[in-house]
């Protein structure tokens, strides 16, 4: 089968498993558990995450990039990379228990405890995600995302479960480690070669020259920072109920985009590994991306800072009411999210991870210098006009080097959905404010979703639909033949 063809495959089953499990994901830990716990349990849970990811830098050497941009036969080098996995999975967990007797003695037993049981878990986790790097090097993404589908339903299941019990804290820490081992055990029973243990040193020279591993290490320890760092901010300097209010509504802010981001970055970046030496190609394959992703996160940006109260009362009840300026303030963070994101899967997927690395790094000392500033003059609304800027910076950099490997004119590309989205969403706003706002939050919520869809559906298809038309075509010649 055609690369194009396992491509439109893996398209259509990453985009079903993906809405599937953001469905799951979504009702359970946005809906359900948003109304049984209590917010600083969303706030313990986020600060021992930091903390076991800290611990998990060590395991962070890029060899999931390697293997799937290695040009060797996966018979040969797939044992080798799973075992150097299981390695430094168990190294994470020895690691994760000296860490956590520290952090139970400045944030208290329960974010100890917490932070111990998640290194553990993070074995598991570590092995289920190496397994599925395998797969994508396949372009096997059916059998992925149906494992995934139903991982995260038993894990979902579980938290539900335990939340539903009045565990608290721990529905969110435990609950999920049943569907986590039940998907590695599927995605072990489905390898196409017999894995041993093996630790060939010429293999695993190639493993860590890729980067090298140390500039990986680095980059991971950046990417901790620039992705994380703002929770520990906001833990520490201004408490536990203002990051459960943050956390959320990050999770929510990123929730449209990273549903674009997921899907895209998933089958791009295979397809861009195997497109690296064909720049015109590899240019017309990334052009499409950035249209698709400009095409769409740009609307789901915009729409989502219209109904964000409505969706708040609807959906999770007024205690989180709160959340709503942080959420307004991660707009610029939402829009520039998924534009870091490809650019960085296309980088890394042409033998190009030191410019990831130096990106990263210049964003978590923006994150350190600037977010931290920020947080404590203006509390926590500081923090997601931080992560605005570090994503700025990052986005940035990384178009300057870009701009070298493809030929590709961004400006272009994102000028017609902006002017539309700019424009729906002024249409939309006085529909809302002199209209919608009469009505029940259910009622005005869908209203000024379908206000705001039918306006920017349409001018888009006014100005821009003869080009939609020839970037399909574009994708067929790319692809396909």
């Amino acid at each position: 089968m055609s690369i194009g063809k396992q491509a439109l495959k893996g398209v259509i089953f990453v985009t079903l498993s993906n809405n599937i499990v953001f469905l799951f994901s979504f009702v359970a830990n946005n809906i359900i558990l948003a109304r049984l716990l209590p917010i600083e349990a969303f706030g313990q849970f986020a600060l021992a995450t930091f903390f076991v990811s800290l611990v998990g830098r060590v395991r962070e050497l890029g060899f999931d990039y390697a293997v799937v941009h290695a040009k060797q036969d996966l018979v040969k080098i797939g044992s080798v990379y799973l075992t150097l996995q299981i390695l430094l999975g168990v190294l994470v967990a020895i690691l994760t228990v000296p860490a956590s007797l520290l952090v139970s003695e400045f944030y208290g037993v329960e974010v100890g405890l917490a932070t111990l049981l998640l290194g553990f878990g993070y074995l598991i986790t570590n092995i289920y995600n190496s397994l599925n790097a395998l797969f994508d090097k396949e372009l096997r993404f059916q059998e992925s995302a149906v494992i995934g589908v139903v991982s995260t339903a038993v894990s979902i299941l579980g938290m539900v479960i335990m939340g539903l019990g009045g565990y608290g804290l721990w529905s969110l820490i435990i609950g999920g480690i049943p569907g986590s081992i039940l998907g590695l055990l599927l995605l072990f029973a489905k390898l196409k070669f017999s894995y041993h243990w093996d630790l060939d040193p010429e293999i695993v020279k190639w493993f860590y020259s890729f980067g090298p591993w140390w500039h990986w290490f680095i980059s991971a320890t950046a990417s901790l920072l620039v992705f994380q760092f703002d929770n520990f901010i906001v833990g520490n300097i201004v408490g536990l109920s203002v990051l459960g209010f943050y956390t959320r509504a990050y999770s929510w802010a990123t929730m449209p985009t990273s549903r674009i981001t997921a899907i895209i970055s998933k089958v791009a970046f295979p397809v861009y590994a195997r497109l690296q030496e064909d720049k015109e190609k590899l240019s017309k394959a990334f052009s499409l991306t950035l249209s698709t992703i400009a095409l769409l996160t740009i609307p789901l940006s915009l729409v989502s800072v219209l109904v964000i109260r409505e969706a708040i009362l609807v959906l999770v009840g007024e205690k989180w009411l709160d959340m709503i300026p942080l959420f307004y303030l991660l707009l610029g963070y939402m829009l520039l999210r998924p534009i870091f994101d490809d650019a960085g899967a296309l980088l890394t997927a042409v033998g190009k991870p030191k410019i990831i690395n130096t990106a990263q790094l210049i964003q978590s000392g923006v994150m350190i210098s600037v977010t931290t500033l920020l947080v404590y003059l203006y509390g926590g609304i500081g923090a997601p006009i931080g992560v605005g800027i570090v994503m700025m910076a990052g986005v940035g950099y990384l178009y300057r080097h870009l701009l070298a490997v493809v030929d590709v004119n961004p400006l272009k590309i994102f000028l017609v959905p902006s002017f539309c989205g700019l424009v729906s969403l002024v249409v939309t706003f006085y529909l809302k404010k002199f209209f919608f706002l009469s009505f029940e939050p259910l009622i005005t919520l869908i209203l000024t979703g379908m206000s705001f869809s039918v306006c920017y559906i349409g001018l888009i298809v006014a100005l821009k639909g003869r080009s939609i038309y020839k970037q399909m075509i574009d994708f067929r010649k790319v692809f396909v033949e």
